[in-house]
């Protein structure tokens, strides 16, 4: 009966310790897993603020580009349109310029026939 029942105290003993052990280990676990927990929680913070960072600014660029874009546009329309106006005036001036080589062509030749008139008259 002794040797059962100090066997069984050294078995309690042993069971207690392994239990304090267990405890303390997953005690430790525990708090590994939270720091764990609470650094991923920060890195996700920081991951958060940045991506809201990146965000703004491609935002702020993007509102940018469209800026520029417009102004291209805006410049291409008046090179568009003063071209168009440019070679509607060079037309214009062409006819013109062509309408008087034309009447000059026809006096020239109006004046040689008077030539030929005067000269011919003057020498019947």
């Amino acid at each position: 009966h002794a040797n059962i029942s100090e066997a069984l105290a050294e078995l309690r003993k042993a069971v207690e310790a392994r239990k304090e052990e267990s405890e303390k280990g997953f005690s430790n676990h525990t708090a590994a897993l939270a720091a764990m927990k609470a650094e991923m929680q920060t890195g996700l913070a920081n991951l958060t603020t940045m991506l809201g960072e990146h965000k703004a600014d491609a935002e702020a660029k993007a509102a940018k580009q469209v800026l520029v874009w417009n102004a291209i546009e805006d410049h291409k329309s008046k090179t568009t349109k003063s071209l168009f106006e440019t070679n509607l005036a060079f037309d214009e001036l062409n006819t013109s310029f062509a309408a008087a080589v034309e009447a000059q062509r026809r006096a020239l030749a109006a004046h040689q026939n008077e030539t030929v008139a005067l000269v011919d008259g003057a020498l019947v």
